[in-house]
């Protein structure tokens, strides 16, 4: 959560004073919300460079649903790709 707020506040050229309320807001979530999804939430906001509250927020109310259904959809098309095997010709069997 440090990192988030850090983020928040060095951010843009504006003084720090408009992110106060972001930041509040931000703080009142991690009191109010479950550790973990709260954790993993500044996670995805810090990783997709997006720490401000409403973004954070949205995170929250659906649990990282969204996000954690991307990442499954991810790995399934990782294990989904054709796996390398001695039966597989390369290019030069085509000429």
């Amino acid at each position: 959560m440090e990192h988030v707020l850090r983020e928040l506040f060095s951010a843009t050229d504006r003084p720090a004073e408009v992110y106060y309320r972001s930041a509040q807001g931000i703080l009142a979530l991690a009191r109010d919300t479950e550790p973990e999804v709260f954790l993993l939430a500044c996670q995805i906001a810090i990783q997709y460079g997006k720490c401000n509250y409403p973004f954070i927020s949205n995170l929250v109310k659906s649990k990282c649903q969204g996000y954690l259904a991307l990442q499954k959809k991810e790995d399934g098309a990782r294990q989904a790709a054709i796996p390398l095997h001695a039966n597989i010709r390369g290019s030069q069997a085509y000429k």
